[in-house]
């Protein structure tokens, strides 16, 4: 298997990470670069494969320490799941607030020759708001297309060199917010550390 759903623990830590997200959401929408609040740092890197998407990444240690205190009510899953031992990488908020959708591509979040059968790179995603119609995800399984739903309280984990997926189109009447929680993780083989962090760093992440 490619991924799994696990459920979400709503703990202090989730309701922190929230917070942050909501005093910093103004500059998101606003502001491209840095975007610092107390003594958290994030970056916000406008665009992708997704047109006009925000990836706002944790760029110092207090500020990727709001992740980590989320990841570790997964990590022993995703580490028995992938049979692997995972360690962060990268983690940002990932913000879109458009109406429309329509120019996504089917694409996986890592690519390297070095990938074999066995996991080595993760993306975990979650969404912290999420307004209704606001499309969810695409993914091809069996050269089959399916649609994964997006909830609240559920958290999608995936190899990230296998899992192709993209965005769901979308068309609405107005804009309206979705803001994932995305983490990517990597195993202790070197090529699989590199290859995440060369990803991320075409995405806006400094870390």
């Amino acid at each position: 298997m490619t991924h799994f759903e696990t459920a979400l623990i709503f703990n202090d830590y989730y309701f922190q990470l929230k917070n942050i997200y909501q005093k910093i959401e103004k500059k998101i929408l606003s502001n491209k670069g840095k975007i610092d609040l107390e003594d958290y740092q994030f970056n916000n890197h406008v665009g992708d494969i997704t047109k006009n998407i925000n990836w706002t990444w944790a760029i110092n240690k207090k500020s990727i320490q709001l992740f980590k205190n989320i990841l570790n009510q997964f990590q022993e899953k995703i580490n028995n799941f992938f049979e692997n031992k995972f360690n962060l990488v990268g983690a940002s908020f990932i913000t879109l607030y458009e109406s429309k959708v329509s120019n996504t591509d089917f694409h996986y979040d890592i690519n390297s020759y070095y990938d074999d059968e066995k996991c080595n790179t993760i993306t975990l995603i979650f969404p912290l708001f999420i307004e209704e119609d606001m499309g969810n995800l695409e993914y091809i399984e069996n050269r089959e297309t399916k649609i994964y739903e997006y909830q609240k309280n559920k958290v999608l984990v995936w190899d990230a060199c296998k899992f192709e997926h993209r965005t769901q189109p979308y068309k609405l009447t107005e804009k309206k917010k979705r803001v994932l929680v995305s983490m990517n993780l990597s195993s202790n083989e070197e090529w699989a550390i590199k290859s995440v962090t060369n990803s991320l760093k075409c995405q806006g992440n400094l870390f």
